[in-house]
């Protein structure tokens, strides 16, 4: 959903399209609503593993962590709308697109090293340059 090029020809793989759904026990899929509806407040998320000792280990915390039944109300609405979904991630692609590419633009101007990306909400950026020493010191007086 944080794909904002295309350039490449290629199209989004899941880890678990990947891996044919085989996780086995170090692999986990997290999805919430937080990153791709910026609706940190909804605190709705799904886990999806096939690690027995994980699953364990959480079903312990459901009561804690329970979703609201307005809140599932709200979260099924808002999944059930075809059309305000496709139009949302249309309009936040293009935002991410625009993001991207005026960050990358201000780096590349700067004569910054960045690593380019198709998607994703960041950008891996080398300051290395900036640093008055390459040491652990030298990076906390950059800091």
């Amino acid at each position: 959903l944080t794909v904002h090029s295309h350039e490449s020809g290629n199209r989004f793989h899941s880890v678990i399209e990947i891996l044919d759904n085989k996780l086995e026990n170090d692999v986990h899929f997290l999805w919430s609503f937080s990153k791709d509806f910026g609706a940190s407040g909804f605190r709705l998320a799904i886990l999806y593993t096939q690690n027995v000792r994980l699953l364990q280990a959480l079903a312990n915390l459901n009561i804690f962590s329970g979703v609201s039944n307005p809140m599932q109300l709200i979260a099924a609405e808002i999944m059930s709308d075809d059309e305000f979904i496709d139009a949302f991630l249309e309009d936040a692609q293009s935002q991410l697109r625009w993001s991207y590419k005026l960050c990358t633009s201000k780096l590349e101007e700067m004569v910054v090293p960045y690593i380019p990306a198709e998607a994703g909400l960041f950008v891996y950026v080398d300051f290395s340059s900036f640093l008055p020493e390459r040491t652990f010191e030298g990076e906390e007086k950059f800091a």
